[in-house]
């Protein structure tokens, strides 16, 4: 199914940025040197940590900050960085945790894999870089908590970067798992090399728009969000803690695209999962990339007994997808896409 056109969304950016964009287009960056993303809380911090530029973008951001709150400012400082996308950390690799009743985190401290565990087997969502962190994070971690990894029934890959399926070839040959992706991911795939440590798994289960992969008592919904790459997807699971289902989104590729077509495809993509999410009352978000929204953070803190913050609640979860099309329309804005 071919993603939805939003005529709308883009036409009203434009008359926003008609408005705001006095003195035109937008000017030259320059490098913006960042280590590990730092939140940002206020305007002068947006200014300082983003490279955001222009009064358009600035605005934008501005927006931004405000429905973030004190909820999601890590995400502000990623999504609406101006220069760049994903940094090394150079974090510890946190321990294989258990987040919710049913679903487990396995991966570095940059590159994330989800495990959700069902009445039949595992669901994995991303097989992280290379075979050695599958064996690693996945293999060794799901034992650390209780859970084999010839268990795992399904590798759902969010889209064709080796960071996410660098590592799904060692599993399938443990589990004899079938790797799921979009029909553009597997053709992406077919293009590249191989690198040491990361093959190229080979063609196996193609996702549609909209497919739900069932095993055992739970289905994951599947939805096409390409702009970060071609063939990206994105997941929605249920996510169980104290025998209260709550439901999780986990967005398939978060760097912004660097061709103007792209981006807008990016802002449809944001849309069109908005959708699904609506439907099945999203309330936790489960990210790829711990850069993206406190994610190690979250860890540490659910770890130490300080309650489990990654149930965010439907209003708070509205506010997060809310800075994603703020903060994209921010960095398009800076660089004079409307």
């Amino acid at each position: 199914m071919a993603i939805r056109k939003h005529a709308g969304l883009i036409a009203t950016s434009v008359v926003a940025l008609t408005a705001l964009a006095v003195g035109g287009g937008a000017v030259a960056q320059a490098p913006h040197a960042r280590t590990t993303p730092k939140p940002v809380r206020t305007y002068q911090d947006l200014e300082r940590e983003t490279g955001l530029k222009t009064p358009a973008g600035l605005a934008f951001g501005r927006m931004a900050v405000d429905v973030a709150g004190k909820d999601w400012p890590d995400t502000v400082s990623f999504r609406c960085y101006s220069n760049g996308g994903h940094v090394e950390s150079g974090l510890k690799a946190p321990p294989a945790t258990k987040v919710f009743d049913n679903v487990y985190y396995l991966g570095d401290a940059d590159v994330s894999s989800w495990a959700i565990k069902t009445s039949q087997g595992i669901i994995l969502i991303d097989a992280l870089t290379t075979e050695a962190d599958a064996q690693r994070l996945v293999v060794d971690g799901l034992r650390s908590v209780g859970l084999d990894a010839r268990d795992i029934r399904y590798i759902l890959v969010t889209h064709e970067h080796f960071d996410h399926f660098g590592g799904a070839s060692l599993l399938k040959r443990l589990s004899g798992a079938k790797i799921g992706m979009s029909e553009v991911a597997w053709q992406g795939l077919a293009r590249q090399k191989a690198k040491e440590g990361s093959p190229i798994p080979e063609r196996d289960l193609v996702l549609e728009d909209g497919a739900k992969i069932m095993l055992g008592d739970t289905s994951v919904t599947a939805v096409l969000t390409p702009g970060h790459t071609p063939g990206t997807m994105s997941f929605i699971y249920p996510a169980r803690l104290n025998g209260v289902e709550h439901m999780a989104a986990t967005w398939g590729g978060n760097g912004f695209p660097s061709a103007i077509k792209d981006r807008f495809t990016f802002l449809e993509s944001i849309e069109h999962f908005a959708g699904y999410t609506a439907k099945a009352g999203v309330d936790v978000e489960l990210s790829i990339h711990g850069d993206n929204d406190d994610l190690i953070g979250r860890l540490e803190r659910l770890r130490a007994g300080k309650g489990n913050s990654f149930v965010a609640g439907r209003e708070r979860y509205l506010r997060f997808e809310e800075v994603y099309r703020l903060c994209s329309r921010a960095r398009m804005a800076d660089r004079g896409d409307f």
